[in-house]
């Protein structure tokens, strides 16, 4: 008795989703994503002995021989101790191993729950380099049935819209040149405008408003590998989670006031990502058991990224 006792305090202590449904799974794959991606959250104070590298919001690793390709540090690859990959005048420890920051997709990552109504302002950010903290990036989302449009009207399209396309975890996106800074700035103020009643509840931990979860002013945006760096030229993104952002302002420079919300929305594929921030709630008719552990369908973005 004793022990399920605490297991019921432990239980107890963890907290809920709003409008917690145990029917609800995260979604694997989805529509209507928006050409914008932000990265996960890491520890940017995990590597002790490092010089200027805590804290200072940028990924940071020792440089290190990408033998395989995947960008990341594997076990065994030669690695240069002491030194620092992405960050100016700063430099791992020489402690005869390989340093990087943590990352975590559960622990470190945002997940919806302990981490719903987190206020994030983030930037339009160019990718160039190292991952930076509270940047976001503009995505390259191709439109089914127009090759017509390209660039910043094909992003200015994607971000009024719904893009019909399923996007998958575990999918790749290239990321459009440049930091796309006025046509963030105007497609975001043409969102709010909208919905212009709509607004976050702290009470009720939702959006609220006349059109509440249905607000065009919550989008879904992928959330990325802080690992992976992103290099000028089109630089490729992995999926490794949805996030569901509620837009509370935009500024002229791209700047986004944002939370994270929870969205629950019809989906082709169901799994606990990681973040669970974009949930289904299907029917008992649709949990078969091909559903409750689906494998991650193919889509138009399906050249899959490579994770230890």
């Amino acid at each position: 008795m004793g022990r399920i006792r605490n297991a019921l305090i432990l239980l107890a202590l963890v907290p809920a989703c709003a409008w917690a449904d145990p029917s609800c799974l995260g979604l694997c794959t989805t529509d209507c994503v928006k050409p914008l991606a932000v990265a996960d959250r890491w520890d940017d104070f995990s590597v002790p002995g490092a010089r200027n590298w805590s804290g200072n919001g940028v990924w940071d690793q020792e440089k290190f021989t990408d033998t395989n390709g995947n960008h990341i540090h594997d076990p065994g690859e030669p690695f240069q101790d002491g030194s620092s990959a992405w960050t100016k005048n700063g430099a791992g420890p020489l402690n005869g191993q390989y340093d990087e920051e943590y990352y975590d997709p559960l622990n470190t990552g945002y997940i919806a729950q302990k981490d719903l109504g987190l206020q994030l302002v983030l930037k339009a950010g160019n990718p160039a380099g190292s991952t930076v903290a509270h940047q976001f990036y503009a995505t390259d989302l191709p439109i089914p049935g127009d090759n017509s449009a390209t660039g910043a009207g094909r992003f200015t399209w994607n971000l009024a819209n719904c893009n019909p396309s399923m996007v998958s975890i575990g999918d790749v996106l290239s990321t459009e040149n440049g930091d796309m800074k006025g046509p963030i700035a105007q497609g975001l103020r043409d969102i709010i405008n909208e919905d212009p009643d709509a607004r976050w509840s702290p009470q009720a931990q939702r959006v609220i408003g006349s059109n509440g979860q249905e607000s065009p002013r919550i989008l879904i945006v992928p959330g990325f590998d802080p690992r992976l760096p992103l290099q000028s030229g089109k630089p490729a993104i992995a999926i490794t989670k949805w996030f569901a952002l509620f837009i509370e302002g935009a500024t002229a420079n791209g700047t986004m006031n944002s939370r994270l919300v929870w969205l629950r929305k019809a989906g082709e594929t169901l799994c606990a990502t990681g973040g669970d921030f974009v949930t289904d709630c299907p029917s008992p008719k649709r949990l078969s058991a091909q559903d409750a552990a689906p494998s991650i369908r193919a889509s138009w973005g399906a050249l899959k990224a490579s994770y230890r």
